[in-house]
């Protein structure tokens, strides 16, 4: 096998849509593989990106890919992957200075030169195996639908199997009292809290559903959640998070930039006040 062959098994190129455009990219994961770059996978290629001024939907698309063995799905918390342009990859492979980096960018330049010769026509064998990836592909992107749609399913079940409380229980609250205690710790704008809290993998699971006293909610109900679930999920939602500004943060969960503060930068903010003849935060109707 030449040393070419060799490379495009460890990275393959495909055609992603990037922005309006389809571009020809790579996996950035198996790119820093084959870097042997001394430090782990994230860390890499976020710190890459901000160095380098790269943009997403412009250099780079992500995505959440479930972790699998053998084409069986192994569960568990989903990884962030990135499809970066040949651009892009050769840029990364450049700057790493080594024999790997200069190996891997003369890959990429001569899969571009590949890209835009003259195509010659395909023979049945070459078009029966073509077809053949392409029904693989399809099958492995269905199945991680498959797998995020039992996530969903599975959520709505415990929520269903629940208990419908009449008054909320010591130790849980609301989205209403979840969305004034975050903000209050964080920072974060409401629009975050919910797609942490109904969205994303680390979200927690209701503690219950509780009935609506007030009259003219008509017997409907609304989920809580036990704090201390709550207050972990956002403690570790917090520390993953990356600042982009003093005032600005990323997260490989949530598109684009978001405020957030760290606690010891809140300062004077007025804290939510309990009643304790409820056990609910004042001012606050649920």
């Amino acid at each position: 096998m030449s040393a070419r062959d060799d490379m495009s098994n460890m990275m393959v190129i495909n055609p992603v849509r990037i922005g309006r455009e389809i571009m020809q990219t790579t996996s950035a994961r198996q790119l820093h593989e084959f870097l042997q770059v001394g430090k782990d996978f994230s860390s890499w290629i976020k710190g890459r990106i901000e160095q380098y001024d790269f943009n997403e939907q412009r250099d780079y698309m992500t995505f959440e890919a479930i972790p699998q063995n053998g084409g069986k799905p192994l569960g568990g918390r989903p990884s962030i992957e990135y499809a970066i342009t040949l651009d892009m990859a050769k840029e990364l492979a450049m700057v790493e200075r080594n024999a790997q980096g200069k190996q891997a960018r003369q890959y990429f330049i001569e899969c571009e030169r590949r890209a835009v010769a003259p195509a010659r026509q395909l023979s049945p064998a070459e078009m029966f195996l073509q077809n053949a990836q392409m029904m693989v592909d399809i099958e492995q992107r269905q199945l991680a639908q498959g797998e995020q749609i039992n996530r969903v399913y599975q959520r709505v079940t415990d929520m269903a199997d629940s208990m419908l409380m009449l008054t909320r229980p010591a130790g849980a609250e609301s989205i209403v009292h979840i969305r004034a205690r975050i903000n209050a710790q964080y920072g974060l704008p409401s629009r975050i809290i919910d797609e942490v809290m109904r969205q994303s993998p680390i979200a927690p699971k209701p503690a219950g559903m509780v009935k609506h006293s007030r009259e003219e909610a008509l017997g409907g109900s609304y989920a809580v959640y036990w704090v201390k679930d709550v207050s972990a999920v956002f403690a570790r939602f917090v520390g993953e998070c990356h600042h982009a500004t003093s005032t600005q943060a990323t997260h490989p969960y949530i598109s684009g930039r978001f405020k957030l503060v760290r606690p010891h930068e809140v300062g004077e903010r007025p804290a939510v006040k309990a009643d304790p003849t409820s056990g609910t935060q004042a001012n606050l109707n649920y």
